[in-house]
């Protein structure tokens, strides 16, 4: 039988190609997600103690840290003024009036927590303003917890940031009022994704004009030749062909051992199965690794990830 009639059709694979496309919103939010993994972020002094404090942080979530210096009055003349002391954070003088911090957060992301770090009872608020027009309110005030000292309080909110307009997290505060800090929690924008458009064949690896790929063999293929130079993963489809038995290929980044995981899988001996892939990379290079029964290894490139 001749070998490329063992293969998917053109539309078997443009079908494939459509089909991973159209989930690639999610599977960016998805590595995104993987790779932010929540964490302190460092502050600097004298706000770092009580910003550490500042948990819980949730899984999934980038963190905006605004110390207290991020918060300012709207005027820079006259009354109000913002007053700072280390012990208290920032407030405005005279009280009874709002401070602001802007949100310098991708458009497309959702805010999910506020946490603060305060004094006395401060309304926090998160606003959306379309050039050429004053605040409107996408968080309403939410009253924080009172009570004497320096403490710490989390928000749960909801809030998607939309094109032609910016954000600001306000709060109100009376006297005794203060912010020493907040953390910002957001679910951030899927990554783009670029399809190949390229000239040459995005077939970058066909192994049945040679030796097909060993049970249990590993190789490093570098896909950087097809892709954006700043990708962050590839798409493609992943075909095994001419296979020797039952097994599986798995596609996995360079540089790390494999992690246990397949991404094509056959059941007996002369299949052909094709699946699509998102890998990342390291320098554009990613690794394949074939199961227990030898196989011809193709590799066609759908575009990249960035």
């Amino acid at each position: 039988m001749n070998l490329d009639e063992q293969l998917p059709s053109d539309d078997q694979v443009e079908l494939s190609r459509r089909s991973l496309i159209g989930g690639l919103a999610a599977a960016a939010g998805a590595a995104g997600l993987v790779t932010m993994a929540a964490g302190k972020t460092a502050v600097a002094a004298p706000d770092a103690p009580i910003l550490e404090a500042l948990a819980p942080t949730v899984a999934g979530l980038v963190y905006l840290p605004l110390d207290a210096f991020a918060f300012d009055v709207v005027s820079v003349t006259g009354t109000p003024r913002r007053l700072y002391q280390e012990v208290t954070g920032m407030q405005p003088a005279p009280s009874s009036d709002y401070i602001y911090a802007s949100l310098p957060i991708p458009i497309g992301s959702m805010i999910k927590q506020i946490n603060v770090a305060y004094q006395g009872q401060p309304i926090i608020s998160i606003t959306r303003r379309t050039f050429g027009s004053t605040f409107t309110e996408i968080v309403p005030g939410t009253s924080l917890t009172a009570g004497g000292g320096a403490k710490t309080q989390s928000l749960a909110v909801t809030a998607e940031l939309t094109p032609g307009a910016s954000y600001a997290v306000r709060a109100f505060c009376s006297a005794d009022d203060s912010i020493l800090g907040m953390t910002i929690g957001y679910i951030p924008a899927a990554q783009a994704f670029i399809p190949y458009t390229g000239t040459t064949d995005p077939r970058i690896l066909d192994t049945r004009p040679g030796s097909k790929f060993a049970a249990n063999e590993e190789r490093v293929i570098d896909l950087s030749s097809l892709l954006i130079g700043s990708a962050r993963a590839a798409v493609f489809n992943l075909t095994a062909t001419e296979t020797a038995g039952s097994g599986f290929l798995s596609a996995y980044r360079d540089g790390i051992g494999w992690p246990n995981n397949s991404s094509v899988n056959f059941t007996g001996a002369g299949q052909t199965i094709a699946n699509g892939v998102v890998c990342t990379m390291t320098a554009g290079k990613i690794k394949v690794r074939c199961g227990p029964a030898a196989s011809h290894v193709l590799i066609d490139v759908i575009g990249s990830l960035l």
